[in-house]
């Protein structure tokens, strides 16, 4: 009967422990939880934020010439605002002027007009090999 006793003492002692510990869960998930209010909030800041970047990415995106515009990655709006700016510092699409001679190498037999030497008298094309 002593047994029984002490059985039972074990098993409501247990019990006991076992409410306490339910009840504690339950009140830290609640210091826990967030106000429904405050998370909607939150939401529709973030949500705001990303349309906001998504129309200046759009922007920037519009002012890159017609025949670069395919050269674009497809990447989320704030990357896609680094990889643009990045680009227009390092000048991708910057339009170049193809007789403009700043980007020509100078020694390229292309970049200097020929003479024409066949109307010259032979001692004017031996003159012309000395420099003065």
């Amino acid at each position: 009967m002593a047994d029984d006793k002490d059985q039972k003492d074990q098993k409501d002692q247990k019990d006991q422990k076992d409410d306490v510990d339910q009840h504690d869960k339950k009140d830290d998930v609640k210091d826990h939880m967030v106000p429904k209010s405050r998370l909607d909030s939150e939401i529709e800041k973030r949500k705001g934020a990303e349309s906001e970047l998504k129309d200046i990415a759009e922007e920037l995106k519009a002012d890159i010439p017609e025949e670069f515009q395919d050269l674009i990655p497809d990447l989320p709006p704030s990357k896609l605002i680094k990889w643009i700016r990045e680009a227009n510092r390092k000048g991708l699409f910057d339009p170049r002027d193809e007789n403009d001679t700043k980007e020509i190498d100078k020694k390229r037999p292309g970049s200097k007009k020929v003479e024409d030497l066949d109307s010259l008298s032979p001692y004017a094309k031996i003159a012309r090999g000395y420099k003065t």
